[in-house]
């Protein structure tokens, strides 16, 4: 293909990008303050709150330091904080190069344009752009890493195994979420190898002995560790404990508990919350780190330690002892990350209307009725809900249908899909029982490729059979 055509395609991709966010933007800047539109869009942006204070990490370090470290840079140098959103679109733009080349690296310049192209006028991304600074941070660094990855597994070079452990590293200490993802995929690849004589495809890395797999994998590993040693040393020296975030240790405690809660007993969410709130303040007393606005500094170095224990050992102890209710309920709240959209978030921040029942709650108490009551007559919010859903079933579906029709018709194409998939249930248990549609941004691309080159394959056998 000639450079020109090849400059037409990015031209389109980047008036797209442009012209979505512009009229994303621009619309919740003329909706009504009093309903929602920009007092709710000014509000969930975290540079319009957390970040200001212009700390390289945030207070008590409760979640890691990167993304503070790169708005407080954006604030010191550029003394604005529109510099931070302006930093953000170009982050996004750096996103949608780093997800094309990845697919150039299987696929065709047709899919990898399409499915660019379709990630750029994704409205809930755009969205996204100017709201968390952490997600905007983390996904250009997370698709670094999966470009190197690819990379290794395409071409099997030392250097792309060592620049994913890298960006690994980086996208950890952005967002919690890549904490436990080399381990993850070093496990998958070991899968995928064992699994080589049925896989058959031209990976250099599938043609590696067994020795050299585990060599490099333990590489791969050690890498990322050596990345995250010297902020976990520097926890460990001011808060005398061997922690990446402090947030591990309160998040099952005040995440995960309130929904089994509320499922047992058939009470609210609030309700259950109420609960947990009431016992931490029976157990460690009325003042501790939760109801302190999680200042950390109110409390010696040995207090916060007892308390941060307590929650670590109480939410643990209560999960393994209702494992039985946990576990369907952990596994069904991974449905929103496949299927929610967003869209409906983006028309109740639009309008400042929350009316939305928590359906999958619902699901696990055998409760339908305000279920039913939601649906209750069509209108615009539930026609955007219901669309959001059926769209984002459809791409799911068919990624799911490219890992079977790349295994069986198309192998050169199965490895991207098989890691794409299991990095999307990775994800999503992780981040259960709370699944919200922009924990899946990161992964949009891979979504995008699988829908794409699906419609391609229904496209030609179509075509075939008219002729």
């Amino acid at each position: 293909m000639s450079p020109f055509r090849l400059n037409r395609k990015w031209i389109l991709i980047i008036i797209a990008f442009v012209l979505v966010r512009v009229f994303v933007f621009s619309s919740f800047w003329i909706a009504s303050a009093d309903k929602g539109g920009w007092n709710n869009f000014y509000a969930w942006s975290q540079p319009a709150q957390a970040v200001l204070m212009q700390k390289f990490h945030e207070p008590c370090d409760w979640r890691p330091p990167l993304y503070y470290t790169f708005t407080s840079s954006a604030l010191f140098l550029f003394k604005d904080q529109l510099a931070i959103y302006l930093l953000q679109l170009l982050l996004a733009f750096a996103s949608l190069i780093l997800g094309y080349k990845i697919i150039r690296l299987f696929f065709s310049e047709k899919i990898a344009f399409w499915a660019t192209l379709i990630w750029a006028m994704e409205p809930l991304w755009a969205w996204q752009n100017f709201q968390l600074a952490s997600e905007n941070l983390y996904i250009p660094i997370f698709l670094a890493a999966m470009f190197f990855l690819f990379s290794f597994l395409k071409k099997g070079a030392a250097r792309h195994i060592m620049l994913a452990s890298f960006f690994f590293g980086l996208a950890s200490l952005t967002r919690p979420t890549a904490l436990l993802m080399p381990a993850f995929i070093s496990v998958v690849l070991i899968i995928f190898f064992i699994l080589r004589g049925k896989i058959r495809t031209d990976d250099v890395f599938l043609k590696k002995s067994f020795k050299e797999i585990v060599i490099w994998l333990l590489i791969f590993n050690a890498l990322f560790f050596a990345v995250l040693v010297p902020w976990i040393a520097r926890n460990k020296i001011i808060y005398d404990r061997f922690s990446f975030v402090n947030l591990s240790a309160i998040n099952v405690y005040y995440y995960n508990l309130p929904p089994l809660i509320a499922v047992q007993k058939n009470i609210s969410y609030q309700e259950a919350n109420d609960i947990i709130v009431a016992k931490a303040e029976k157990d460690l007393g009325p003042t501790h780190v939760a109801t302190s606005n999680w200042n950390c500094a109110l409390f010696t170095t040995e207090e916060l330690n007892r308390q941060l224990d307590y929650y670590s050992s109480e939410s643990k102890k209560y999960i393994l002892r209702n494992l039985k209710d946990y576990l369907p309920l952990h596994l069904v709240k991974m449905t929103p990350f496949f299927v929610e959209s967003g869209y409906f978030d983006m028309y109740s921040a639009y309008t400042g209307e929350y009316s939305k029942p928590d359906i999958t709650a619902d699901f696990l108490k055998g409760d339908l009725r305000e279920v039913k009551k939601f649906f209750t007559g069509m209108d615009l919010k539930k026609t955007i809900y219901i669309f959001g859903i059926f769209l984002w079933l459809i791409i799911f579906a068919s990624m799911v249908a490219a890992v079977f029709y790349s295994f069986f018709r198309d192998k050169s194409k199965f490895l991207f899909f098989a890691t794409s998939v299991l990095l999307a249930f990775y994800t999503a248990f992780l981040t259960s029982p709370f699944n919200f549609a922009r924990y899946r941004l990161p992964l949009y691309i891979l979504f995008f490729t699988g829908f794409v080159y699906m419609v391609e394959k229904l496209w030609v056998i179509w075509k075939n059979k008219r002729r």
